[in-house]
């Protein structure tokens, strides 16, 4: 029965130690989210600016498999290359070790002042009002519980140190290949690296190491190496080729680093431990930690020059068969980006900004087929307002999910405007779709505009696509100055509606235009009119003087005024 209370015990510090991890991870997450989006904006085509982001992104976020499966995002969404991807997976293999380090300070006496930052940490959570704040109080308490769970672990397999079964399963089983496998096995059951890290520091640590050795304890940590990956592959199940290749290239990293250091240990023996024992004593959660560390870092100094060698290696591995992506998908989001809520939030931007320009080319072609009396954009049209009417859907969904996580308040105002934006937007949608029916029912009916009614179709439609464009300008670029343009633009939108209705009657009653094609030219005008309205809304979320919250979420989405291409070949 003792044991059993033992083993609940032991089970309950893994609980403590792996909330306090994703408590900490949050507080980070919630005070560097900012710097998250900064760092992933700097990925380019430098090996070592990658690493450096996967290693910053780790530290923050105090979990590899996090990094990894973040990543497997961007690269299904089509965000950043093959090249890119393995790069910041180096670095999130060298990130992580920090942890492995803050682990083994559960030896020193100063561990007990760090459990006691979890009452410091409650305490700034429960009475702080500002959001700051409270996310430094997450980081501290997180701090504070990862020492009181190591501390839980610890009481609970004390037990092992005196267990003869437990000693005689250990000789009997003392086979370096077995024990690897039983690091892959049990870190790939947990799916939690750091908390094998824990639990192998632990026991390395209890009676002095008389429960187990430092070299089995190193066979361990390559095994937690080698099991995290499973994460990795799991998430990849059922996404883009690119994305099994990265989760490939994630195996291949960590098994080669098994490959280069399992032999040395296995052939050297305690020469190679004895290393680790003439630099830090008796200390073997040190020894651990920096194994860990050098395990990661020389894996990554070795394999950095051979990056576009992996990638070669995954593609022929893993072939691309071809097969035709789903036309409805979303471009941006990706479910494995809600790790970092942050930068969800600054893909939902990209996916809303997307939506939009799917929108105006809807627009562009109902307008080209309005003036040309042309069916031929009808089915394009058609289609892509179906794409619209998903992604409108889409979107919505995956912010009903980022708003469920731990957020900022002025995310969530972000996303409360955004939920506008994208209804918009569906209108504006439905409204290029009621034009294509005019020319469809033109068509059908065999009627025409007179030559004065195209003239005031061409000059109306000609100041809405100029509003879309300063709209899209806003959304690219953050500029403070279109707001007023875009306004005055709908206040000559609404006068040339009311001027043109004024003398398509007088035609009317001087029979210059037909009754049939009436009715037709004033729902066109009042389209063009809604489209401007649901515009103008449009621009007045996204305006940075209206709220900064924008400012500081687009600043970085494009650097410079992107053309707009007539997209026929979209959907």
């Amino acid at each position: 029965m003792n044991i059993l209370f033992k083993i609940m015990e032991f089970l309950a510090g893994i609980g403590v130690f792996l909330f306090a991890m994703k408590v900490l991870s949050q507080g980070l997450e919630k005070s560097a989210g900012k710097s998250i989006r900064k760092l992933f904006a700097k990925i380019g085509g430098n090996r070592l600016v990658g690493v450096g982001v996967g290693a910053g992104v780790t530290v923050i976020m105090q979990s590899s498999a996090a990094t990894t499966v973040m990543i497997l995002g961007f690269v299904n969404a089509g965000l950043v290359s093959l090249f890119q991807a393995t790069c910041v997976i180096m670095g999130a293999n060298i990130g992580t070790t920090l942890t492995a380090v803050l682990i083994s300070l559960k030896t020193l006496a100063i561990a007990r002042y760090f459990q006691a930052l979890t009452a410091v940490g409650a305490f700034i959570v429960l009475f702080a009002k500002k959001e700051k704040l409270k996310a430094l109080g997450s980081l501290i308490a997180g701090i504070g519980l990862i020492f009181i769970g190591l501390q839980i672990m610890t009481q609970g397999m004390d037990f092992l140190a005196s267990s003869v079964a437990f000693q005689g399963f250990l000789t009997r089983y003392n086979n370096p290949f077995f024990i690897l496998l039983l690091g892959i096995v049990f870190t790939a059951t947990i799916q939690s690296s750091t908390a094998m890290t824990g639990i192998i520091i632990t026991l390395a640590s209890l009676q002095g190491g008389s429960v187990i050795t430092l070299s089995t304890a190193f066979y361990l940590i390559m095994g937690a190496n080698v099991g995290t990956c499973i994460t990795a592959l799991l998430a990849s199940i059922g996404t883009e080729v690119n994305t099994k290749r990265t989760a490939f290239i994630h195996l291949v990293f960590n098994l080669i680093g098994v490959i280069i250091f399992f032999p040395v240990i296995a052939i050297a023996g305690t020469g190679f431990t004895n290393l680790f024992t003439a630099l830090f004593g008796n200390n073997f959660a040190t020894s651990i930690a920096f194994f860990h560390i050098a395990l990661n870092l020389i894996t990554t100094l070795i394999l950095l020059p051979f990056v576009k060698g992996l990638v070669a290696l995954a593609e022929k591995v893993i072939i691309d068969k071809g097969q035709e992506r789903d036309k409805k998908q979303l471009r941006y989001l990706d479910e494995r980006i809600l790790a970092t809520p942050s930068l969800a939030i600054t893909q939902i931007v990209k996916e809303t900004i997307s939506m939009l320009k799917e929108a105006f080319t809807n627009f562009q072609l109902a307008v080209k087929g309005l003036l040309e009396g042309s069916g031929k954009e009808r089915e394009a049209i058609l289609a892509r307002e179906e794409y619209i009417d998903y992604l409108n859907k889409a979107i919505s969904a995956y912010m009903v999910k980022v708003s469920l996580l731990n957020i900022t308040s002025r995310d969530e105002s972000l996303i409360g405007k955004l939920f506008h934006i994208t209804n918009d937007i569906e209108r504006i949608g439905d409204h290029a779709e009621n034009l294509s029916n005019y020319t469809e029912q033109m068509l059908a009916q065999d009627i025409s505009f007179s030559p004065y009614a195209l003239k005031e179709v061409k000059e109306i439609s000609k100041l809405v696509e100029e509003m879309f464009e300063l709209t899209l300008s806003a959304f690219y670029l953050s500029d403070i100055v279109n707001l007023e343009t875009i306004k005055e633009k709908l206040a000559k939108i609404e006068q040339c509606k009311e001027g043109y209705t004024a003398e398509h009657i007088k035609r009317l009653g001087e029979q210059k235009c037909k009754v049939d094609s009436g009715a037709i030219f004033f729902s066109t005008l009042n389209d063009f009119k809604r489209m401007a309205d649901h515009l103008i809304n449009i621009a007045e979320r996204i305006d940075p003087a209206y709220d900064i919250v924008f400012k500081r979420v687009l600043r970085k989405v494009n650097s410079h005024r992107a053309e707009i291409p007539l997209d026929t070949e979209r959907v």
